[in-house]
């Protein structure tokens, strides 16, 4: 079996320096606050805590930012989430996935290159 990644036209202006608990640094600024972000900016500096995130919140974030996958880093370590919270993207066709903050910003970051729309909510 043989495919092709096509990559995006555009690079993205992130530029991920660093995590630790408690802190992501982007381009040269630290942020100690939840960040919602698109694979190519940051969309708000001050997002919900992931234990805020609530159904409205979520499809409110679709209808503002149409995309086709959400990520989530939880913080230090992946946790488990009510599914609930996804039923409305879940009819929608979008795909979500929950992790720690860490793999989160990995996999953003491997994601920028495809031509896909991605909404991303950070907890430092």
């Amino acid at each position: 079996m043989t495919y092709s990644i096509e990559p995006s036209e555009t690079e993205s202006q992130l530029r991920f320096k660093s995590y630790s608990p408690g802190r992501i640094i982007i381009n040269d600024h630290p942020y100690d606050k939840p960040l919602l972000l698109s694979q190519e900016s940051i969309l708000h500096t001050q997002a919900p805590q992931f234990s805020q995130l609530t159904p409205g919140i979520i499809s409110e974030w679709v209808e503002h930012y149409p995309c086709e996958l959400i990520l989530i880093g939880s913080g230090t370590a992946a946790c488990l989430i009510d599914e609930s919270l996804f039923l409305e993207s879940n009819k929608r066709g979008i795909g979500h996935a929950i992790m720690s903050t860490d793999d989160c910003i990995r996999t953003l970051v491997a994601l920028q290159s495809e031509p896909r729309s991605i909404l991303c909510l950070l907890t430092p």
